[in-house]
């Protein structure tokens, strides 16, 4: 499956700092900051569509982190395992995406009756002068009986978000904000 690029997408946490994303021309957006929810976008689906059940999806969230990547994920897979029903483990990886330290897994687990398979990717953003950092989360769900239709979208995608560079604001204590989240800005493109 093939898609073309379009410009990206900025979406902003108020708190924290600019997260920029691509994502498919015809899915919808929307957002909740102030809950960490950058981005959740998902494509029109058909009543009776195999597989409408659950997803595709694909979610951005932020999280303040006060540890190192590694620490932080296997404590956020491990609190996954004890909320998901049949949870496993499929894949996990650790490796650089332009240029940033990444750690990938591939979960498997089972939602409103249905098997799911989720990607997530994860990037850890330092903070200056905060003693911390934020986390910026992708993941990508689908039922599992159509994940072999979104899994290279899923990385697509994860190829185009940068998670941002956390930047002081002038007062020490705040983070600067950005521009508010949307959907794309006039004269901006998706896929």
């Amino acid at each position: 499956m093939t898609h073309s690029h379009a410009p990206a997408r900025r979406h902003t946490h108020p708190q924290t700092h600019t997260v920029t994303i691509g994502v498919p021309r015809h899915w919808t957006t929307r957002s909740d900051p102030e809950h960490g929810l950058v981005l959740l976008a998902r494509p029109p689906t058909r009543t009776g569509e195999l597989g409408a059940a659950y997803g595709p999806e694909l979610v951005v969230r932020t999280t303040p982190v006060d540890t190192d990547l590694a620490t932080w994920r296997a404590e956020a897979v491990a609190a996954l395992a004890a909320q998901l029903d049949a949870f496993e483990i499929e894949d996990d990886d650790r490796f650089e995406l332009n240029g940033r330290a990444v750690v990938y897994h591939r979960l498997g687990y089972r939602a409103r009756g249905v098997d799911v398979v989720a990607e997530q990717w994860a990037w850890l953003i330092d903070v200056p002068g905060a003693g911390g950092g934020i986390g910026v989360t992708l993941t990508g769900a689908v039922a599992r009986s159509r994940y072999a239709d979104y899994a290279d979208l899923f990385e697509e995608v994860a190829a185009t978000l940068d998670p941002g560079d956390a930047k002081e604001s002038e007062d020490p204590g705040e983070l600067s904000p950005a521009p508010a989240p949307g959907s794309a800005h006039p004269g901006e493109e998706r896929w």
